[in-house]
């Protein structure tokens, strides 16, 4: 019953709800900008609704507190520490990304925030993950591939500052195609709570025996729910994007999860798709910079390049999300056979 409310619950609420959020962003003309310099098939996609992420979010932490309301007697051991300082990172990116939704609306321009200024931000709540982790749930380690465990002492916050930035700026890049962050999200916390399953059947656990991990397992299903419910909107042609407000702070969450869930090493294995397409931004800047004018791809991050060289936007989408799904699985099953 648990399970199935997690599943159900935001998945119907934001079919009821984004109808009318849509409206209310196209009244207030609060569409997207769209790059000059990126794809020219893209141009039409300009004043399309944008910051998504911003109701998304409220309504994944409506459905987990309706959850426990509905449920009080069997649900009250889910509402733990670990599930409270995901949500508060994740409301701190949520609002960093919001705000940047709206500097650009404003703006009418592409760029937001100052990229100092968001990275500083992410670093903090990152910092801030580290600090709760280490000092009060005295997790100051790293789980390396369920081989072995490295202490990292407090040299453990700016680990959990950078695995936070880094992937929440990942999958902010990868929002760059209609259905592309949302359909890559849903595979991403769908593994994940298998990880988090596999890895609690290894040690003879069942999940009530850990409410930290059926905590996390919930909030891995609400997040799956409510993005498939988004997908409904953003599939091509988009009728909504995702904005910085949802890439940033799912981002951000599914890096909590990992970490707090002990999957640190895991999170290349969920999240491949991030890892190509911010290293792809990176090898364009660097070989740019190296040969002073050429470039590595057509354009980054990678999803541009597909399109320039003549995929449909759909096929992309579609290929670069079954693959990141088919790594994932690859990897749960040497974690099973591990």
């Amino acid at each position: 019953m648990l399970f199935w409310l997690a599943l159900l619950v935001p998945f119907i609420l934001l079919l009821m709800v984004m109808p009318s959020y849509i409206a209310w962003l196209k009244r207030l003309a609060l569409g997207q900008f769209i790059r000059k310099d990126g794809p020219q098939s893209h141009q039409k996609k300009a004043g399309t609704p944008t910051a998504g992420g911003g109701l998304l979010i409220l309504l994944w932490l409506l459905s987990l507190v309706l959850v426990v309301l509905v449920l009080p007697s069997e649900t009250s051991f889910i509402v733990t520490p670990v599930l409270a300082l995901s949500a508060g990172v994740t409301l701190v990116l949520w609002g960093l990304g919001l705000w940047d939704d709206l500097l650009k609306i404003l703006k009418k321009h592409n760029k937001g925030l100052g990229g100092y200024a968001k990275l500083a931000i992410q670093g903090l709540a990152g910092l801030g993950l580290g600090y709760f982790s280490v000092y009060h749930f005295n997790q100051a380690s790293v789980d390396f591939f369920g081989l072995t465990s490295i202490p990292l002492g407090w040299l453990y916050l700016p680990y959990a500052a950078f695995a936070v930035t880094a992937t929440s700026n990942a999958v902010n890049l990868t929002d760059g195609l209609d259905g592309l962050a949302g359909g890559g999200l849903v595979t991403s916390f769908l593994l994940l709570a298998g990880f988090i399953g596999v890895t609690l059947a290894q040690n003879g656990y069942s999940l009530y025996e850990v409410p930290m991990m059926i905590s996390i397992l919930l909030g891995c299903l609400a997040a799956v729910s409510v993005l498939l419910g988004f997908l409904c909107f953003n599939h091509h042609p988009a009728k909504i994007f995702m904005g910085d407000s949802g890439s940033l702070a799912f981002g951000g969450l599914l890096a909590c999860f990992c970490l707090l869930s002990h999957q640190d090493a895991w999170l290349l294995g969920v999240g491949l798709l991030y890892v190509v397409e911010a290293l792809s931004v990176v090898l364009q800047v660097g070989y740019f910079k190296l040969t002073k004018g050429k470039r590595l791809f057509k354009m980054a991050p990678l999803h541009h390049h597909f399109e320039l060289v003549g995929w449909k936007e759909t096929t992309v989408v579609r290929v670069f999300v079954w693959v990141n799904c088919l790594v994932g699985l690859g990897c749960l099953l040497l974690k099973v056979y591990n």
